[in-house]
């Protein structure tokens, strides 16, 4: 029976079909299981503003909100706004800052960022 089952499946791999009704005897790799950590989920404000892959075509606003209870609209201090410094580069310190919180005002993107949290 062995053998019949073998020659049926030589027969169809190389004459009718390319692949076989018959089970491989290959074992399957086993993977070890991957925790996912806060750290993976972690962004920074310069994977999303200043990132060669993603354009960011648009007006934003960067908000330090390090300080406990600070938001963009009560007691946060705008450290980078597109319409006021113009399209370019923020500094280094504000792109390894960690987004905490996204929103849209108007026209304008506003980033809550916070820095060694």
């Amino acid at each position: 029976m062995k053998k019949y089952k073998k020659s049926l499946s030589i027969f169809m791999n190389r004459v009718l079909f390319p692949f076989s009704f018959c089970k491989s005897k290959r074992k399957e790799k086993k993977y070890a299981k991957i925790k996912k950590t806060k750290e993976e989920f972690i962004m920074l404000v310069g994977d999303l503003v200043y990132n060669d892959n993603f354009d960011c075509d648009c007006n934003y606003k960067i908000y330090d909100c390090t300080a406990a209870d600070a938001h963009y609209n009560s007691g946060a201090a705008c450290i980078y706004d597109t319409v006021r410094d113009g399209n370019r580069k923020p500094l280094d310190a504000v792109l390894d800052m960690q987004v905490l919180y996204l929103t849209v005002t108007g026209c304008t993107i506003i980033i809550e960022a916070g820095r060694n949290l």
